[in-house]
């Protein structure tokens, strides 16, 4: 048995609809010649033609259902290939929007341990950092120490009187880095993460 597709339905359809049409005018047709034979009071021709009306009313009748059920059918058809195509739309546009989420989801996570690592850098950053400061600061006391060592060499070489002040400490270091947030925050292992 042949599958109908949808050219053949339209075949049919607008094969019913040319009979109906067909028949609709023999109809009319036969009508008339009634209507004009009983105001002629033909009565014998008004006859004959109700028996051609009678003969054609039937055939109408079921050739425009006919053509009816097949608009329908081809209206059905129409609309199931409609819902088909939408279907396929919206499962290419599920599977578009799954790679995207996948995608997403991968990038996320590679960003999570990028920020991750990064982060442990900075930490490292800032332990070389605050070792550094340690170390300046040690080099500044080394200064201060150097500084009242030579002013009491000099008092004890007589090389300036006792009367002579002390050399102050130095603090230039140990003073940016107090008066610095940031860098006594990080000085002080304040958790700046």
């Amino acid at each position: 048995m042949k599958t109908l597709t949808a050219p053949t339905l339209a075949e049919q359809h607008a094969h019913a609809q040319q009979t109906a049409a067909e028949l609709r005018l023999q109809l009319e047709t036969a009508e008339a010649d009634q209507r004009e034979a009983v105001e002629n009071q033909d009565f014998e021709r008004a006859a004959e033609a109700k028996g051609r009306a009678d003969e054609v009313r039937e055939p109408l009748l079921i050739s425009q259902a006919h053509a009816t059920a097949l608009a329908a059918g081809l209206a059905a058809l129409e609309e199931h290939r409609r819902a088909e195509q939408q279907a396929t739309r919206d499962r290419e546009q599920r599977e578009q929007a799954a790679g995207l989420y996948d995608e997403a989801r991968a990038r996320e996570a590679a960003s999570q341990d990028d920020v991750q690592r990064l982060m442990a850098e900075v930490s490292a950053a800032l332990d070389a950092v605050r070792q550094v400061m340690r170390e300046a600061l040690a080099a500044e006391q080394s200064l201060t120490q150097a500084r009242q060592d030579g002013h009491s060499a000099a008092v004890a070489a007589g090389l300036i009187d006792l009367q002579h002040p002390a050399p102050a400490p130095a603090s230039n270091v140990r003073n940016r880095f107090e008066g610095d947030q940031l860098l006594r925050a990080i000085l002080h292992n304040q958790q700046l993460l």
